[in-house]
């Protein structure tokens, strides 16, 4: 009886994908479906047989396929969304949600019919990859219905004299009249409706102000900001900054800073910590935000002074 040796190689890849030694008879070799090339060098006895070379092409079964995206929004984006899809066909299929170049969630799943639940109201990019197929899909989990609503507002006004300013917001979006109407907040309590915000305030701070608008298909509440202050003077020279260690920053000043405030931004410009300090003369060290990447910090006091540090934490 004829015995044989079989070496198979990929010709995507020129990558041998399996070899057997001495075999008869019929053989069976699992593999996936591609193109390959089948070296055959067969022995009967002492006498060389018929050897040679034999392309084979091995088709797939059903093509997998992505299926039924079926985007399923929170009413007016108050809860969290779902995502229901069908991964077609046989084997194994790695699936992403991505927002940006984040996945916020990532899981290899078997064919058939999926449903994601708990996703916060977004635009998403569902991505699906298989040995035989790569496919992505934009997803809107944003209720349609939900009114594309901004306010327009500068978050830092300059106090008067006296300490007080006017607080101004816009909503160029806002409808009024037959039903429709909006009203500003002011700390809960209504300080204008159906027009431009503008209302005086006595003293410096932060205020926070609310947009809720009424009479459209979904009520919007918009939560907002603005911070009355005077210009800070950028001061160098009575301080020096001592770098991060062990999570403090150090900053040792020259003469006594009154009612200092210290901030810290991220490189977004996201405030992370907003530590009041009091009166503070020498050396000090401040617990910094847990947190990797580029910093930036501030260092104000009541007569308007400030100085800044920047580096890497």
């Amino acid at each position: 009886e004829a015995v044989a040796d079989l070496t198979v190689t990929d010709y995507a890849t020129m990558e041998v994908v399996a070899t057997l030694f001495q075999e008869t008879g019929t053989v069976e070799i699992p593999m996936v479906p591609g193109e390959y090339a089948v070296m055959m060098d067969a022995q009967e006895a002492t006498t060389l047989c018929r050897s040679g070379r034999r392309q084979v092409l091995i088709a797939p079964g059903e093509q997998p396929e992505l299926l039924g995206v079926e985007p399923m929004p929170s009413e007016c984006n108050e809860g969290m969304a779902s995502l229901a899809f069908e991964l077609y066909g046989s084997g194994d299929y790695q699936t992403d949600l991505m927002q940006g170049n984040t996945a916020v969630w990532s899981e290899t799943l078997p064919a058939g019919e999926h449903v994601l639940e708990g996703i916060a109201p977004g635009n998403y990019v569902l991505k699906v990859d298989h040995v035989c197929l790569e496919t992505y899909e934009f997803v809107s989990l944003l209720d349609p219905l939900a009114p594309e609503v901004e306010v327009e507002y500068s978050g830092f006004v300059q106090a008067n004299t006296d300490g007080g300013a006017s607080l101004q917001a816009t909503c160029p979006a806002c409808l009024t009249g037959d039903g429709y109407g909006y009203t500003w907040l002011l700390d809960g309590e209504a300080v204008g409706a159906d027009a431009p915000l503008e209302v005086q305030v006595e003293q410096v701070g932060t205020y926070p102000l609310q947009l809720l608008t009424h009479g459209l298909d979904c009520e919007v509440r918009i939560p907002f900001e603005i911070t009355v202050g005077k210009y800070l003077t950028e001061v160098t020279s009575e301080l020096n900054w001592l770098g991060i260690h062990n999570g403090m920053l150090g900053v040792e000043l020259e003469r006594e800073w009154k009612g200092a405030v210290l901030r810290a931004y991220d490189a977004t410009g996201r405030l992370l910590l907003l530590e009041p300090l009091g009166d503070v003369l020498g050396e000090n060290f401040i617990p910094m935000p847990n947190i990797r990447g580029w910093l930036t910090v501030e260092l104000s006091d009541s007569d308007g002074n400030t100085a800044r540090w920047a580096g890497v934490h």
